[in-house]
C-alpha cells in the first residue's frame, strides 16, 4: 500500500510519515511527486509517495478516562468539551481542549501532538467542518436559540479566517472593478460564512450562495440600485 505525505520540504513530509508509521525515517521508501500543491491561499508544498512498511505498528487508541461525563445540558461548554474529546478519543489522538467565549458562540481549541494531523490540506477543512456539526448536534437541546460551538484544530481558525478577510476584499475589488458577479466554487460553509460576514459591510457588493453541500457556489455581484 502507498500512502501520500505533503510538507514544506522533503524532509517533513518524512517525518510526518514515521510519526504516522511509527518508524525511523531513514527505513521508510518513498518516491517524489513532480511539481507543487496547495491552493492560491496556501503556501506550496512537496508531496512525496510512501510505501508503507510491514508490520507497521498499530497506533492503540488511549484508555478512556475514569473522568465521569459531565451531566448533558444544552448548550453547556463542559458537555461539549467532553464530546469532542471522545471523537478523538475514538480516532486514536490524545488532544487537550480549551473552550473560550466569542460572541454568542464558544471556540473549541483543540491542542493536537506534533504530526498527528496536516492541518494543511484540504481534507482537514471537511473534518474539521463535520466534527463540528456532530458537536453541535450532540450539544444542542433542539432550540433555535441555542449556543453554537465552533471547533478550532491546531489553532488554525484564525489563520484562516485572516485569508478569507483578504480573499474577501480581493473579491470586493474585483467585482467593483469589472461590474459584474464572480462566482467562487468549492468553499466550505465556514469561508463562505466569513466572506458573507465582512462583504455585509461592503456598500458596493451583494453575496449569495446556491447548490447543495460540498457543491455550494458563493456569488459576489454589484449592489442592485434600488
Amino acid at each position: 500500500m502507498i500512502r501520500e505525505f505533503f510538507g514544506d520540504t522533503v524532509e517533513d513530509a518524512l517525518e510526518k510519515a514515521g510519526l504516522r508509521f511509527g518508524v525511523e525515517t531513514r527505513r521508510l521508501e518513498y518516491s517524489v511527486v513532480e511539481g507543487e500543491f496547495g491552493s492560491a491561499l496556501d503556501s506550496k508544498k512537496v508531496a512525496i509517495l510512501v510505501e508503507v512498511p510491514e508490520q507497521a505498528p498499530v497506533k492503540k487508541p488511549p484508555r478512556e478516562s475514569d473522568e465521569p461525563a459531565p451531566e448533558k445540558k444544552p448548550g453547556d461548554p463542559e458537555w461539549a468539551r467532553y464530546v469532542l474529546e471522545g471523537i478523538f478519543k475514538r480516532m486514536g489522538i490524545p488532544v487537550k481542549i480549551e473552550c473560550r467565549e466569542r460572541g454568542d458562540n464558544t471556540i473549541l481549541e483543540v491542542e493536537l501532538p506534533k504530526g498527528a494531523l496536516d492541518l494543511r490540506r484540504g481534507e482537514s477543512r471537511e473534518l474539521r467542518g463535520a466534527i463540528q456539526h456532530l458537536v453541535n448536534r450532540a450539544s444542542s437541546g433542539g432550540g433555535e436559540g441555542d449556543k453554537k460551538f465552533i471547533v478550532d484544530i491546531g489553532k488554525t481558525l484564525e489563520k484562516r479566517r485572516e485569508k478569507m478577510n483578504d480573499l474577501a476584499g480581493q473579491l470586493a475589488v474585483k467585482v467593483s472593478n469589472r461590474g459584474k458577479a464572480v462566482y467562487v466554487h468549492l468553499m466550505d460553509s465556514q469561508d463562505r460564512r466569513i466572506v458573507h460576514t465582512v462583504l455585509a459591510e461592503d456598500r458596493k457588493v451583494d453575496t449569495d450562495a446556491s447548490g447543495e453541500a460540498q457543491f455550494r457556489v458563493l456569488k459576489v455581484e454589484p449592489k442592485k440600485s434600488r
